[in-house]
């Protein structure tokens, strides 16, 4: 249940911080590679979260799920990668 909450206010705060953003007309090349990849990261979590309490559901299915999401997912790991060439000052 806690992972849940976890998950459900990570959403929200994705939420939150994008109607800002555009309220407030603040954008950033920056700032939007970093929603990006907090948005990638909530989706990781969430496939940990499936690995974690519905092992028998990911064991059936395993191989369908990487064929649907394997775009996905590469894409998240190459973002995780450039973030790690950032600047010191710059990540997060």
């Amino acid at each position: 249940e806690l992972f849940t909450w976890f998950l459900l206010v990570s959403y929200c705060t994705d939420m939150i911080d994008g109607q800002l953003a555009r309220r407030l007309k603040i954008t950033s090349a920056r700032g939007s590679q970093l929603d990006s990849l907090g948005d990638q990261i909530t989706f990781i979590i969430g496939l940990i979260g499936l690995l974690v309490f519905e092992t028998d559901f990911m064991k059936e299915n395993g191989i369908l799920i990487i064929i649907a999401l394997h775009r996905i997912l590469f894409k998240c790991f190459w973002h995780i990668q450039n973030m790690a060439r950032l600047p010191h000052s710059i990540r997060i």
